[in-house]
């Protein structure tokens, strides 16, 4: 996953990209997934930069992911 998308917190990942960034995520996550035990939620979200946070930074300071 993080080839592909920022870690936000254990198993949660921010992709941005678009529907066919996603379904090739998508596609090839499902050939490493065990659908018996395993299974993959995508849900559509605000940009990070409009994002509320509480708490300690969860990025490195000087780290930018909104442009």
């Amino acid at each position: 996953m993080v080839k592909h998308a920022v870690f936000i917190q254990l198993s949660v990942y921010y992709l941005k990209g678009d529907k066919k960034d996603l379904n090739n995520l998508l596609d090839e996550l499902q050939h490493l997934m065990d659908e018996r035990y395993d299974d993959i939620r995508a849900y559509q979200v605000k940009p990070l930069s409009e994002a509320l946070q509480i708490g300690c930074a969860w990025l490195p300071d000087g780290l930018n992911l909104f442009n």
